[in-house]
């Protein structure tokens, strides 16, 4: 794969890019990103990742604007120069001195068809559920490496956050949902989480499988009645929770019905939105 990127419309090569010291995207992680699944040349669920991009950057004050449009023909002259079908795209919008740098580049090529259950760790990082970068995607992401770099030397393949109140957040890299007596509980944004796209889609999917949702506010102790607990991201899309770990107690998972079929619902969905 070759290595070139759209640097505010123009197709650059990667080793050509480059943020000044004192810009605010690199001096303090002054930025705001998505990240996006492609499959055959076409990038996944779009129009829902660019809305939501721009509501970032106008919350965040970040000049310029970014169309639908825009995006879809970055995206596709991105594959084209890159010569790739499937993988996960960026794109960044990042503050500099002198306005804006919008940066789309292929981040990971291919897609894994291998879905392992996972095993997380309870962090012991409390995230503000008023925070801006608990509720959006955005560069300073330090925080969250830190605990998946703990996690993962530990033997664990991600962690799951709660707020001040000790409520169930999300994970590092993803939202988090489980399921108790076959209804589907999922963490309320209102308790300072990602509106992910991919959980979006679940709630969106739910229904057409005859899937019960219960969006609300839960504790660590909610999850010693689930049978069942998977995470979300529009990379890996749903994957399954083998076991949560804390200090005080182990939760297991024996089932990944739920999982499986939400999987392939929005499969579908992605399938219908290219037709």
């Amino acid at each position: 794969m070759s290595d070139w990127m759209i640097l505010n419309g123009q197709l650059v090569e990667g080793g050509e890019v480059a943020l000044g010291v004192k810009d605010p995207g690199l001096a303090y992680g002054f930025g705001v990103f998505e990240t996006i699944r492609f499959r055959k040349g076409k990038a996944c669920f779009l129009r829902e990742h660019s809305e939501r991009l721009m509501r970032a950057m106008r919350e965040a004050g970040i000049s310029g604007t970014l169309s639908l449009e825009d995006l879809e023909v970055w995206a596709r002259r991105l594959f084209e120069a890159n010569e790739v079908e499937e993988g996960i795209f960026k794109v960044i919008a990042s503050s500099v001195c002198e306005g804006t740098k919008i940066a789309v580049f292929v981040r990971d090529v291919g897609l894994s068809s291998e879905v392992k259950p996972m095993r997380l760790r309870v962090s012991e990082i409390c995230k503000s559920s008023l925070a801006f970068t608990s509720r959006h995607k955005t560069t300073n992401y330090i925080e969250n490496l830190l605990e998946l770099g703990k996690a993962k030397a530990d033997g664990f393949d991600e962690c799951l956050f709660r707020n001040e109140k000790e409520e169930i957040t999300e994970c590092c890299m993803s939202n988090f949902c489980f399921a108790v007596d076959g209804v589907l509980q999922v963490p309320s944004i209102d308790c300072g989480l990602l509106d992910g796209i991919a959980r979006m889609k679940i709630l969106e999917a739910a229904p057409t499988i005859g899937l019960e949702v219960n969006e609300g506010r839960f504790s660590i102790e909610d999850l010693g009645k689930a049978s069942e607990a998977f995470v979300s991201n529009s990379g890996a899309g749903t994957v399954s929770i083998e076991s949560i770990h804390s200090k005080e107690i182990e939760f297991r998972f024996p089932e990944t019905k739920l999982a499986d079929r939400l999987r392939k619902e929005i499969e579908r969905l992605e399938e219908e939105a290219f037709a």
